[in-house]
């Protein structure tokens, strides 16, 4: 029963959060990047597989998997962290430290990094050979984890920001990863993120 309400919640929430930088409509199946005050873009996905996270200090997180001939493979997690909880180190370092630890990768290697207001864009390459990128949108509350493979919906993002930009690396071999790591079900293990201490001497 409390899985069941929780799932509504969530639906409830996916819908009436255009106003952050990132979200995603369980309804219409499309994630919404708001890539500035007045121009957003929207991309359809092709049968998303949505698994809810949970901790005590996130509410409405989630992984979402989703696979298309446009996109590729695409991993997400996104993080919703209460207002008395902190991620205690750098927070887009955790996710792709622990990407290349799950995955035992050897070699690890970024080769290009672009930032946009709070929009980061990532190319790694991976055992010297394959190519992969990564987006990560963060706001004060809310952190957003993309794994792209293809690479083609970075491009497509970077683009609103940077109309000239061309990834030189579309063509290259790319890694695939049937990639499942969740720092939010993972974090009672690991301690990604706790509440903060209070100050009760005041």
């Amino acid at each position: 029963m409390f899985r069941y309400i929780f799932l509504v919640l969530l639906a409830l929430f996916f819908s009436s959060c255009s106003a952050l930088s990132y979200s995603y409509n369980n309804k219409s199946h499309e994630l919404v990047f708001n890539v500035s005050n007045d121009t957003s873009y929207t991309v359809k996905l092709y049968n998303p597989s949505v698994t809810p996270q949970f901790d005590g200090c996130s509410s409405f997180s989630y992984t979402l998997h989703d696979k298309s001939p446009t996109w590729g493979k695409l991993f997400i997690e996104h993080i919703d962290l209460h207002s008395n909880c902190q991620f205690n180190s750098e927070t887009s370092g955790i996710f792709l430290y622990e990407f290349k630890e799950n995955l035992k990768l050897k070699h690890f290697e970024q080769i290009e990094v672009k930032q946009y207001k709070n929009y980061e864009f990532y190319t790694y390459k991976i055992n010297d050979v394959e190519y992969i990128n990564f987006i990560y949108i963060f706001s004060p509350f809310t952190f957003t984890f993309i794994i792209d493979q293809k690479g083609v919906l970075s491009q497509e993002i970077l683009q609103h920001f940077d109309a000239s930009y061309h990834s030189s690396f579309l063509d290259k071999k790319r890694f695939e990863t049937n990639y499942d790591y969740s720092l939010v079900k993972m974090n009672v293990f690991k301690g990604y993120f706790t509440k903060m201490s209070e100050d009760f001497s005041k």
